[in-house]
């Protein structure tokens, strides 16, 4: 899993100002300290309220510009990091991998990383105080005990909400630097502090069970963690990221297996078929394992007695089609892709798999033909046979290029077709001119 550094800048600070905000943020804390032990001021809500603050601005010492913002999708860009930084020249290094550029903006207190010109991670080799996040939680928390008339509620609970926008951006930090510890506790952070603004969590217990899960690759103890937190996060109703609704249910099955725990792994999967029909990912894995099982036959069981409880539901007769043709059964796959398509006529991926189907008894007789033990008589059968069956293949993907006009993979797999068939269907030489000049228009 890729986590992308949400961010915004803020101006107004200026790096070269930093190495005095270090030590003016140090001077305070220890007269802080001096209060905090004080009979009377160490019970006084404000000093605890001065104490997180200045916690809070030791962590944006250096990182005062990652604040989280939910109109922003990516993380800051190098334009924004030179001007933030002005007054300090960096040591920059430069890579290119797999048409990615990576950059490394070094400075004294701060190595910043990024990846197209976007930041990606930040370590900090200069810090104010260590756990400054933490600090800060702990003197909010102390001041909220000795305000007992709830005089600073407001700004503990703005300061609480300021503090989990930067958990967020420390958690997905710690997360692409693979420091899967760190992130897993970040999470159990952000959970507990979501507690006191009354906020249920339930995404935070997705993340920290994928940061166990990430961690457990290396440190089998940590795979318990991460059962917990996925089940905590299923029991009050997070399923996945939006879109992948479903993908919790994938990452269980996936835990309980590396523990070998084979009939709880089976049972979270199954589960979230049921739920999710429409997450394709959880049917192949399971295939998959019948696959490996030598098991085949237990998939299509498994799809039918779901078919008999929702026979209208078109994800899970699609499964079964494609099921049926990995088994090499063709012509029952091709009345599975019919009858879902009878229900859903707009449903793109069941053209394209009736026409990998075609293709799939195509490519059979093609092999037929050409196999040197095949008379001559039976040759121009089978190529016949060959020719028909990709043509039976063409209204199907025709179909689903009306469907997405723009799809690329479409376009050209029918252009190839009609080329390979224009000999013998003279009409489609037209077509695969006309085909050949809209993807010259579209790249």
């Amino acid at each position: 899993m890729f986590f992308i550094v949400t961010v915004l800048f803020i101006g107004g600070n200026c790096f070269a100002q930093n190495e005095n905000k270090f030590k003016v943020i140090n001077d305070k804390l220890k007269k802080n300290e001096v209060k905090t032990e004080h009979p009377k001021k160490g019970i006084d809500p404000k000093t605890w309220m001065e104490r997180g603050k200045l916690y809070q601005d030791a962590y944006d010492a250096n990182l005062g510009l990652f604040k989280d913002d939910a109109t922003t999708t990516m993380g800051l860009t190098t334009s924004a990091i030179i001007l933030y930084f002005r007054g300090k020249d960096p040591k920059i290094t430069s890579t290119t991998e797999n048409d990615v550029l990576k950059e490394t903006y070094e400075y004294s207190q701060i190595t910043l990383h990024f990846e197209n010109g976007r930041l990606r991670t930040w370590i900090e080799t200069e810090k104010v105080v260590d756990n400054a996040l933490k600090e800060s939680i702990n003197a909010y928390k102390k001041a909220q005990g000795f305000d007992t008339k709830n005089k600073n509620e407001k700004k503990i609970f703005e300061a609480f909400r300021q503090i989990n926008a930067d958990l967020d951006n420390k958690f997905f930090n710690e997360y692409n630097l693979e420091l899967y510890i760190d992130a897993y506790n970040t999470a159990l952070e952000r959970i507990e502090l979501n507690k006191h603004l009354n906020v249920t969590d339930t995404m935070y217990y997705f993340y920290a069970g994928y940061a166990a899960k990430s961690q457990s690759e290396k440190d089998s103890s940590m795979w318990q963690q991460s059962i917990d937190n996925f089940e905590k996060a299923l029991s009050i109703g997070f399923f996945g990221e939006q879109g992948k609704e479903g993908q919790i249910y994938g990452f269980l099955y996936e835990v309980y297996k590396k523990i070998d725990n084979i009939e709880k792994a089976l049972f979270y999967l199954k589960t979230g078929i049921e739920k999710f029909p429409a997450y394709d990912q959880l049917f192949f894995v399971l295939t998959q394992y019948y696959i490996d099982n030598d098991e085949n036959d237990k998939a299509l069981e498994f799809l039918d007695r779901l078919i008999d409880k929702d026979p209208k539901n078109v994800n899970l007769i699609f499964h079964k089609a494609r099921q049926l043709y990995f088994l090499d059964d063709i012509e029952k796959a091709l009345e599975a892709f019919d009858k879902a398509i009878a229900i859903d006529p707009n449903y793109y991926a069941l053209y394209l798999g009736k026409a990998d189907a075609y293709l799939k008894l195509a490519d059979k007789s093609a092999d037929l033909a050409n196999d040197p033990k095949t008379s001559y008589a039976d040759y121009e059968k089978y190529k016949n046979q060959y020719e028909d069956q990709t043509m039976q293949a063409i209204g199907p993907m025709e179909k689903a290029h009306e469907l997405r006009p723009s799809d690329l993979a479409t376009m050209e797999n029918l252009k190839t077709l009609y080329f390979r068939l224009r000999v013998r269907f003279p009409e489609l030489e037209s077509k695969h001119y006309e085909m050949d000049k809209k993807l010259k228009e579209m790249q």
